[in-house]
């Protein structure tokens, strides 16, 4: 069963154009996005010479800012992705699925064909944002353990996959397709509230963190980049 469904479905995506766009292309247009808006330098910091050019014309040099603000958005994207990816694929197919069950149809191979056809395009674009962010971002070479582009990457690909499980959820619970785009708001306002990057997070607050998958995607990207590292370049100029 899981082999006939994941076949179907990889065909229907397949000659979906849209949804095969949307498949393929998004994230290397995020990176493109990206590219406009970051520093090059924002994972690895500048040199000593261009952080006093910084210090002389600016007065103040920080770069850890840049670096956990292109951390998030890359951690949101992949998050992004994955839930907009599946949201919508259960509940579309409530008609078929029902009828489906009545002459055999096994739960697990029926989510497992959604899960795993979709993972083939998470690891294929998560590639592909990294890749386009390498065209002007310098990554830093040594990671928490290996080659830090290699943490990046499983770091991103793990996201994804874990938001395509939770648009799966989203979309097995929605009593409608009218409901879906709700459930993904309010759980894309928490995912982006509670990741501990725009809003300092209280006591009460932070448990909550916990339960999001963009707050352990940004820790996980910060560690590979080594953060504290690059708050240490942070300097400022004081005149008398």
């Amino acid at each position: 069963q899981f082999g006939v469904l994941a076949q179907r479905y990889f065909d229907l995506i397949r000659h979906d154009n849209f949804s095969l766009w949307v498949l393929l292309a998004v994230m290397p247009v995020i990176g493109l996005l990206l590219l406009l808006l970051g520093d090059s330098a924002a994972l690895v910091g500048h040199t000593a010479e261009e952080i006093k050019s910084f210090l002389d014309s600016q007065g103040v040099y920080s770069i850890a800012d840049k670096a956990q603000a292109l951390l998030f958005m890359m951690a949101l994207s992949a998050n992004l992705l994955g839930l907009f990816a599946a949201a919508y694929e259960i509940v579309k197919e409530q008609t078929i699925y029902r009828r489906e069950r009545m002459i055999s149809l096994k739960l697990l191979p029926y989510l497992a064909s959604k899960f795993a056809v979709l993972a083939v395009f998470m690891l294929l674009q998560c590639l592909l944002l990294l890749l386009v962010l390498s065209l002007k971002v310098d990554f830093p070479y040594t990671g928490a353990i290996v080659w830090s582009p290699l943490e990046y990457y499983v770091t991103l690909v793990l996201a994804a996959l874990a938001s395509v499980a939770l648009g799966l959820f989203i979309s097995a619970v929605a009593p409608s397709r009218d409901m879906v785009i709700y459930l993904v708001l309010l759980v894309l306002f928490a995912q982006i509230v509670f990741s501990g990057v725009i809003f300092e997070l209280s006591p009460v607050t932070r448990p909550l963190s916990y339960l999001t998958i963009t707050r352990w995607t940004q820790e996980a990207l910060g560690t590979s980049t080594n953060m504290a590292g690059l708050n240490n370049l942070g300097q400022v100029r004081i005149e008398r």
